[in-house]
C-alpha cells in the first residue's frame, strides 16, 4: 500500500514538473516574439502535441505558434490552429492574448482573401488593442486593416487606418514600424492620384529615415510621380 502510494505521488510530480518545463518554454517563446522570433518558433518546435496538458497550455501554444510565422515570414494559410486560441480567449478574461488571438485570425483570413470575416476579427482585436493601450499592436491592426481596405477598393478607409496605423507607431521605440506605415500612405495617395501629398510624405520620410531600403523605397516612388 505504502509503495502504491508513492508511485502516486512520484507520477504526480513528475506530471506537475512536466507542466513546469512546458509553461517555462511558452513563457519564454513568447518573451522572445518580438525580439528574436527565430528563438521562439524553435523553442515552440520543441513542444509536442501530448505535451500540452490544459487547455490554456494549448490555446497559448497555438497562439504562440501563429504569431512565431508571422514574424518569421511564413504564411499563415489557414485559421485552424488560431481558432483554437479564439475560442479559448472568447471564453476567458486575458485581454491581450485575446486581442492577439483575434488579429492573428484576421492575418489568416486575410491571407485566405476572407476579407470581410477579416475585418470582424479585427476589429474585436481593435477594442481590446485600444483598452489595453497597446500601441505596437493597435498599429498593426491598423496597418492591417489598411491593407485589406486597399485590396477591396476602399480608399477613404484606407487613408484612415494608415494616419492610425502611423498615430500609434510614432509611440514606440523603434520607427521603422511608423516610417514603413507612412510609405504605405504615400503610396495610397499615389493610388489616388494626390501626388502633392504623397511627395511631401516621401521626401520629409526620405530625409529623415536611416534605413537604406526605405530610402530607395521613397526615391523609387517620388521617381514614378515625376512620370505621371
Amino acid at each position: 500500500m505504502v509503495r502504491i502510494v508513492f508511485f502516486i505521488i512520484l507520477a504526480s510530480s513528475i506530471s506537475s514538473c512536466c507542466s513546469t518545463v512546458i509553461r517555462t518554454k511558452l513563457d519564454v517563446a513568447e518573451s522572445l516574439l518580438q525580439i528574436k522570433p527565430d528563438s521562439s518558433l524553435t523553442i515552440l518546435e520543441t513542444i509536442g502535441s501530448k505535451d500540452l496538458k490544459t487547455s490554456e497550455e494549448k490555446a497559448l501554444f497555438a497562439l504562440l505558434k501563429t504569431a512565431s510565422y508571422n514574424k518569421n515570414h511564413i504564411a499563415i494559410t489557414s485559421d485552424s490552429l488560431i481558432r483554437i486560441a479564439v475560442c479559448y480567449y472568447s471564453a476567458h478574461e486575458d485581454q491581450r492574448h485575446r486581442m492577439m488571438a483575434n488579429y492573428y485570425q484576421g492575418l489568416a483570413l486575410d491571407y485566405a482573401g476572407e476579407y470581410t470575416a477579416a475585418i470582424i476579427c479585427l476589429e474585436k482585436a481593435e477594442k481590446d488593442a485600444l483598452a489595453i493601450g497597446d500601441p505596437l499592436y493597435a498599429g498593426l491592426i491598423y496597418r492591417t486593416k489598411g491593407d485589406i481596405f486597399n485590396k477591396t477598393n476602399n480608399d477613404q478607409a484606407v487613408l484612415a487606418c494608415f494616419q492610425k496605423a502611423i498615430g500609434h507607431f510614432k509611440k514606440l521605440e523603434n520607427p521603422e514600424y511608423a516610417e514603413f506605415a507612412e510609405l504605405s500612405l504615400a503610396v495610397c495617395h499615389i493610388n489616388s492620384k494626390n501626388y502633392d501629398e504623397a511627395k511631401s510624405i516621401l521626401q520629409l520620410l526620405q530625409e529623415q529615415t536611416n534605413n537604406g531600403l526605405l530610402k530607395d523605397y521613397c526615391t523609387l516612388n517620388l521617381a514614378m510621380i515625376m512620370l505621371v
